[in-house]
């Protein structure tokens, strides 16, 4: 699942994404983590580096389906978290 599926460039996997410079799962991701996300901006992170498991649970559609912040809120809160775990 976590092996990139073609066409070749592509960073998405079996189901999964992968990071990919440019990524959305935030500065920290580890080149093997992958990612999933939902409609309304849910996600589940998974770094296998780190033994780390994020899962998001929002609601990005309230108040209506144009509310896009959450493109830079997810990336802000999994680097946040992943900083925190790096330093225990």
């Amino acid at each position: 699942m976590q092996r990139q599926a073609s066409p070749a460039g592509t960073t998405r996997a079996l189901g999964w994404d992968t990071p990919a410079k440019e990524s959305f799962p935030g500065d920290l991701a580890s080149p093997t983590a992958i990612i999933h996300t939902g409609f309304t901006g849910t996600s589940v992170y998974i770094d296998p580096e780190r033994d780390a498991f994020i899962i998001l649970l929002t609601n990005r559609v309230y108040p209506t389906r144009q509310n896009f912040l959450i493109t830079q809120a997810r990336p802000a809160i999994h680097t946040a978290v992943l900083s925190a775990l790096d330093q225990l």
